[in-house]
Protein backbone atom coordinates (compact mmCIF):
# COMPACT_ATOMS: atom_id res chain seq x y z
CA UNK A 1 0.00 0.00 0.00
CA UNK A 2 1.52 3.46 -0.72
CA UNK A 3 1.98 6.14 1.71
CA UNK A 4 -1.35 8.26 -0.12
CA UNK A 5 -3.61 5.16 0.61
CA UNK A 6 -2.28 5.27 4.37
CA UNK A 7 -2.81 8.73 4.65
CA UNK A 8 -6.25 8.33 3.52
CA UNK A 9 -7.18 5.59 5.84
CA UNK A 10 -5.16 7.65 8.62
CA UNK A 11 -7.60 10.53 8.01
CA UNK A 12 -10.56 8.40 7.90
CA UNK A 13 -9.74 6.60 11.23
CA UNK A 14 -7.54 8.60 12.94
CA UNK A 15 -9.75 10.27 15.46
CA UNK A 16 -10.03 6.76 17.28
CA UNK A 17 -6.31 6.71 17.99
CA UNK A 18 -4.16 8.78 20.22
CA UNK A 19 -2.36 11.35 18.22
CA UNK A 20 0.94 9.51 19.72
CA UNK A 21 -0.39 5.98 18.70
CA UNK A 22 -0.82 6.72 14.91
CA UNK A 23 3.09 6.00 13.72
CA UNK A 24 2.36 2.67 15.48
CA UNK A 25 -1.26 2.05 13.28
CA UNK A 26 0.58 3.54 10.21
CA UNK A 27 3.38 0.65 10.72
CA UNK A 28 0.93 -1.70 10.86
CA UNK A 29 -1.24 -0.29 7.83
CA UNK A 30 2.27 -0.93 5.47
CA UNK A 31 1.85 -4.56 5.65
CA UNK A 32 -1.14 -4.83 3.60
CA UNK A 33 -1.34 -4.30 -0.13
CA UNK A 34 -4.61 -3.75 -0.63
CA UNK A 35 -6.72 -0.81 0.67
CA UNK A 36 -10.04 -2.51 1.10
CA UNK A 37 -8.59 -5.42 3.07
CA UNK A 38 -7.13 -2.92 5.65
CA UNK A 39 -10.39 -1.35 6.03
CA UNK A 40 -12.50 -3.97 6.32
CA UNK A 41 -9.86 -5.46 8.97
CA UNK A 42 -9.75 -2.35 10.91
CA UNK A 43 -13.68 -2.08 10.44
CA UNK A 44 -14.29 -5.76 12.02
CA UNK A 45 -11.76 -4.36 14.72
CA UNK A 46 -14.99 -2.84 16.26
CA UNK A 47 -13.28 0.11 17.15
CA UNK A 48 -15.59 3.00 19.68
CA UNK A 49 -15.27 6.22 18.52
CA UNK A 50 -13.48 8.36 21.71
CA UNK A 51 -15.72 11.60 20.64
CA UNK A 52 -18.85 9.82 21.26
CA UNK A 53 -17.67 8.03 24.48
CA UNK A 54 -16.95 11.46 25.79
CA UNK A 55 -19.94 12.75 24.93
CA UNK A 56 -21.90 10.23 27.12
CA UNK A 57 -20.15 11.00 29.72
CA UNK A 58 -21.11 14.22 29.62
CA UNK A 59 -25.07 13.68 29.17
CA UNK A 60 -25.44 10.53 29.96
CA UNK A 61 -22.61 9.47 32.61
CA UNK A 62 -24.81 10.00 35.97
CA UNK A 63 -26.31 7.18 34.57
CA UNK A 64 -23.34 5.37 33.73
CA UNK A 65 -23.99 4.92 29.77
CA UNK A 66 -20.64 5.68 29.18
CA UNK A 67 -19.12 3.16 31.03
CA UNK A 68 -21.69 0.49 29.81
CA UNK A 69 -20.65 1.47 25.98
CA UNK A 70 -17.18 0.79 26.63
CA UNK A 71 -17.94 -2.75 28.53
CA UNK A 72 -17.66 -1.88 32.54
CA UNK A 73 -20.63 -3.08 33.21
CA UNK A 74 -19.62 -3.11 37.38
CA UNK A 75 -18.93 0.53 37.22
CA UNK A 76 -21.12 0.93 35.11
CA UNK A 77 -23.93 -0.24 37.93
CA UNK A 78 -22.01 1.49 40.47
CA UNK A 79 -22.60 5.13 38.56
CA UNK A 80 -26.14 3.89 38.02
CA UNK A 81 -26.93 3.69 42.10
CA UNK A 82 -25.11 6.44 43.20
CA UNK A 83 -26.25 9.13 40.66
CA UNK A 84 -22.70 8.85 38.39
CA UNK A 85 -20.42 8.03 42.32
CA UNK A 86 -22.27 11.23 43.42
CA UNK A 87 -20.93 13.19 40.34
CA UNK A 88 -16.96 12.48 41.47
CA UNK A 89 -16.86 9.27 39.03
CA UNK A 90 -18.91 11.22 36.13
CA UNK A 91 -16.12 13.93 36.48
CA UNK A 92 -13.43 11.14 36.36
CA UNK A 93 -14.80 9.92 33.30
CA UNK A 94 -15.63 13.01 31.14
CA UNK A 95 -11.20 13.71 31.78
CA UNK A 96 -9.90 10.48 31.03
CA UNK A 97 -12.62 7.90 29.85
CA UNK A 98 -11.49 9.34 26.13
CA UNK A 99 -7.66 8.18 26.60
CA UNK A 100 -9.11 4.40 27.98
CA UNK A 101 -11.26 3.76 24.90
CA UNK A 102 -8.32 5.49 22.22
CA UNK A 103 -5.80 2.84 24.18
CA UNK A 104 -8.75 -0.47 23.88
CA UNK A 105 -8.88 0.98 20.28
CA UNK A 106 -4.93 0.45 19.85
CA UNK A 107 -4.96 -2.67 21.34
CA UNK A 108 -8.09 -3.73 19.01
CA UNK A 109 -6.67 -2.69 15.91
CA UNK A 110 -3.11 -4.07 17.11
CA UNK A 111 -4.62 -7.75 17.70
CA UNK A 112 -6.58 -7.09 13.98
CA UNK A 113 -3.91 -5.86 11.86
CA UNK A 114 -0.98 -7.57 13.08
CA UNK A 115 -1.34 -10.81 11.14
CA UNK A 116 0.74 -13.02 14.16
CA UNK A 117 -1.09 -14.99 16.60
CA UNK A 118 -1.52 -13.35 20.45
CA UNK A 119 -2.12 -14.91 22.99
CA UNK A 120 -4.89 -13.58 26.02
CA UNK A 121 -1.57 -12.69 28.08
CA UNK A 122 -0.16 -10.57 25.04
CA UNK A 123 -2.96 -8.81 25.09
CA UNK A 124 -3.39 -7.73 28.30
CA UNK A 125 0.30 -6.94 28.55
CA UNK A 126 -0.36 -4.55 25.75
CA UNK A 127 -3.03 -2.66 28.13
CA UNK A 128 -1.26 -2.87 31.31
CA UNK A 129 1.87 -1.37 28.76
CA UNK A 130 -0.67 1.65 27.45
CA UNK A 131 -2.52 1.80 31.34
CA UNK A 132 1.71 2.58 32.15
CA UNK A 133 2.32 5.38 30.19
Amino acid sequence: MNSKNIQDLLTEYGEYFAEKDLPIIEELLMKYDNVLEAKKIIKAAGLKKPSTIQKLSIFGGWWGIDRFMVGDVDLGIVKLISFGGLGILNIFDIFFLKKRVQDDNLVKASVHLDPRDLTEEDIKDMREKLRRR
